[in-house]
């Protein structure tokens, strides 16, 4: 068997293993911001390896960068009926794609880097066991972890992908409470509706008064003192609604014949 420099395997465990079988090979990276793709490109290199070295063809291969097998949308989907119901799903075009060109009889087998890669969510693992007992193709791993061909290897790859999702649940829990905890986590959004600034209303006997200028902020202004004879100036705070009275000072020295 032929082994690449950054292969991680060997023997000859996949010798014939893939002999005259049409096989689909699944890539997965879970995070890459920066659309580098140097993951997922290694996962190629060691996957067609593996296909050469078992005697496959491969004919298609799915890569999912930057791509959860955890995360879940909210989608419409068939109540039966004619009718639709919302259900919360892992949305992945590129493994429905391979799950429909097996199905299709276009590939008979599935070829992973490791279970962890496949799938975080029991629900596309039983996906893939479908694939072994009812398209009677071979799903396996290049990690040699993944075996679906047996009742023993279908257990152990369930409770695998269940810690897999409890671990996935935990990070996410930890991620939400450290969002709450600090306000610069949290993503910045627009306000749908600016407050206005602050308005100075005047109550006045005067009709050709003209209206003062509206300030900044909601503070009292120096250049604007209450006059004898004019009730206080009120400020109002566009979003806290706070009225704060200013003048009272002169209201009171008055009252108290200051």
């Amino acid at each position: 068997m032929e082994i690449s420099p950054g292969s991680v395997f060997r023997g000859d465990r996949w010798s014939r293993v893939f002999t005259g079988r049409r096989v689909v090979v699944c890539l997965r990276i879970s995070s890459d911001p920066e659309d580098s793709k140097r993951g997922v490109t290694r996962q190629a290199v060691d996957a067609e390896d593996v296909v050469r070295s078992g005697g496959g063809v491969l004919v298609w291969t799915a890569v999912e960068n930057d791509t959860s097998a955890f995360k879940k949308r909210r989608v419409k989907v068939s109540a039966g009926g004619g009718g639709h119901r919302w259900a919360w799903r892992v949305i992945r075009p590129q493994w429905e794609q391979a799950l429909r060109m097996i199905r299709a009889g276009e590939a008979d087998a599935l070829l992973v880097v490791d279970l962890d890669r496949l799938t975080r969510d029991p629900r596309d693992l039983e996906d893939a066991v479908e694939l072994v007992e009812h398209y009677r193709a071979l799903v396996v791993d290049v990690s040699g972890a993944l075996d679906l061909s047996t009742d023993h290897g279908i257990f152990l790859a369930r409770m695998m992908v269940a810690h897999a999702n409890l671990s996935s649940r935990d990070t996410s829990r930890r991620i939400r409470r450290a969002k709450r905890a600090e306000p610069s986590l949290q993503p910045t959004r627009l306000r749908r509706h600016p407050p206005p600034a602050a308005l100075i209303y005047h109550r006045t006997t005067l009709e050709d008064q003209a209206p003062l200028p509206a300030p900044s902020r909601c503070e009292r202004r120096a250049d604007q003192p209450s006059r004898p004879g004019l009730p206080p100036k009120v400020v109002e705070c566009g979003r806290s609604g706070a009225l704060l009275a200013t003048g009272l000072d002169d209201m009171l020295g008055r009252s108290m014949g200051r």
